[in-house]
């Protein structure tokens, strides 16, 4: 599973010590990382399906 914050989109891979180091200097209420995994996994299906799109809009 990769790391990537949910406030200022940072891409930690798969460095989970530092990601909640990061976590811990925003000021907003940290969720559990099952969320933050559903609102990665959403942000990369919604990604895939923009560059589909857009390639069927190519051709």
């Amino acid at each position: 599973m990769g790391f990537r914050c949910p406030f200022c989109k940072t891409d930690f891979g798969t460095d989970q010590k530092t990601f909640k180091t990061h976590l811990s200097k925003h000021e907003e209420p940290i969720p559990d990382l099952k969320g933050l995994a559903v609102i990665n996994s959403y942000d990369n299906l919604k990604k895939v399906l923009k560059d589909v799109c857009e390639k069927r809009k190519l051709k």
